[in-house]
């Protein structure tokens, strides 16, 4: 393991660029992923990137939601931030929105068509998938098969033992597109759909709302939960740190899929480090790191893929049309309110 870690980190910096003499003494500013991939970025990237640079890198772990207003307020203000991580829909926002700079076409040449944004101007990392995270060893006891299916939160044989959260929240929301894929299609009417079978079949089998991931994590860790729409990385870095006999399924009809993402600030002031940066990110070296301590599903084309029970590899993904989230998301939060329970 050491000597695998040991040549990551050789080939990283053999390919970061030679620091250029204007560069150093600089200070770039990183609004950045949070969880298990912060502690990477910080602790694998961050440390290689100011040594051959000469400069500092302030890293912010943000959730996306953060990220973006950060960079509309800096651009307000006079922008600080020089490069920014966020999930692809906030990501597609802050591209149309004007605040990704460009990234080079020859950086992204060799990824998969589905980490590309308009205009280069954004690039994927990796996927996250959501899937059904379970406890196997209480399925086991109860002679449960592994979850197959969306269908299964509403299993009767599940009463009082599954939660999800609310559309607020990541996890949530995904669930909801999920539930109107299975209803019909991610469009109207799959929504209606997804609302009612959440208000009549899912609803009477929780022991309660919980909308945020903390709380439903402390239900999944002290068992009064048995199954929860989670996501790969958390599932994966759950089972690593606690121990817990953590499985995720991958339901049959498909699975929504999250595109982390990374752009240059376009308004940033330190735009050659800020590509150098996003370069170093999406580079061979560190794509692996990401698939392999992380569980992101990488999409450079030459990066082979080493299943571990949580990477998402070989699922179908859920077409989910971004723009159609975007428009509606308030709409459907306020929907939550008035037909199943509060946001928070």
């Amino acid at each position: 393991m050491k000597c695998r870690t040991m040549l990551l980190s050789l080939m990283l910096s053999a390919l970061l660029p030679l620091p250029l003499p204007a560069m150093a003494g600089e200070t770039l500013v990183v609004a950045g992923l949070g969880g298990a991939a912060a502690v990477l970025v910080k602790n694998r990237l961050i440390p290689e990137f100011e040594q051959k640079f000469g400069v500092t890198v302030l890293y912010y772990p943000e959730n996306s939601a953060e990220a973006l207003q950060r960079l509309r307020t800096d651009q307000q203000r006079g922008t600080d931030t020089d490069v920014a991580f966020m999930d692809d829909s906030l990501m597609e926002q802050a591209v149309d929105e004007k605040l990704c700079g460009k990234i080079s076409a020859d950086v992204t040449h060799g990824f998969d068509a589905a980490a590309h944004f308009h205009d280069n101007r954004a690039a994927g990392i990796g996927l996250v998938a959501l899937g059904l995270m379970y406890n196997k060893k209480l399925f086991a006891d109860n002679k449960w098969p592994a979850p197959a299916s969306w269908r299964d939160l509403a299993d009767p044989k599940f009463s009082g033992r599954v939660s999800l959260a609310s559309p607020k929240n990541g996890y949530g929301l995904t669930t909801l597109l999920a539930l109107a894929h299975v209803n019909g299609g991610v469009n109207d009417k799959g929504m209606d759909a997804a609302f009612n079978m959440i208000r009549n079949a899912v609803l009477p089998l929780t022991p309660g709302l919980a909308n945020t991931p903390a709380t439903l994590l402390t239900m999944f860790q002290s068992e009064q939960i048995v199954m929860v729409p989670w996501g790969s990385i958390r599932a994966q870095q759950l089972a690593a740190e606690s121990g817990m006999p953590v499985g995720i399924a991958y339901p049959r009809e498909g699975v929504p899929t999250v595109l982390v993402a990374v752009c240059p600030v376009a308004a940033g002031k330190r735009q050659a480090l800020a590509q150098a940066f996003v370069d170093t990110v999406l580079s061979a070296p560190a794509q692996k790191l990401f698939a392999d301590e992380v569980g992101l599903l990488p999409l450079r084309k030459d990066m082979p893929v080493r299943p571990n029970g949580f990477i998402p590899a070989g699922i179908t993904p859920i077409a989910i049309d971004q723009q159609f989230v975007i428009r509606n998301r308030s709409n459907w939060n306020q929907r939550w309110t008035k037909e199943i329970g509060p946001l928070d």
